[in-house]
């Protein structure tokens, strides 16, 4: 299993933690509401497209279990870059859960 990553906080004594993401079906989008909250809270000036960038390194890690979901969120990673290089996260997760979640819809009970 992998390791959740980890960042520092506000505070330097205070390390978070973001849940791991190991591709389990029809998680994606509750796993994504979650990190993100926790991304928030503690990145709380990346509110531009530049500064959420900052996420991308800790969300590829936090799916290091998963190898799959790297491999296509890389994918839309390059398939969205702006002008700048830049992505806009929120866009980028919302079409990775949703090809996620909707994947694995027949599979559910």
């Amino acid at each position: 299993m992998a390791q959740s990553p980890q960042f520092h906080g506000r505070t330097e004594r205070h390390t978070e933690r973001i849940s791991p993401y190991d591709g389990a079906r029809g998680e994606a989008t509750t796993w994504w509401r979650n990190t993100h909250e926790t991304l928030k809270n503690y990145y709380p000036d990346a509110k531009d497209k530049k500064s959420r960038n900052q996420w991308l390194p800790l969300i590829r890690e936090a799916m290091q279990g998963y190898r799959t979901g790297v491999d296509r969120v890389n994918e839309y990673i390059r398939d969205m870059k702006d002008g700048n290089g830049l992505v806009d996260v929120d866009r980028l997760m919302a079409k990775f859960c949703l090809s996620m979640d909707r994947n694995s819809l027949p599979l559910l009970p």
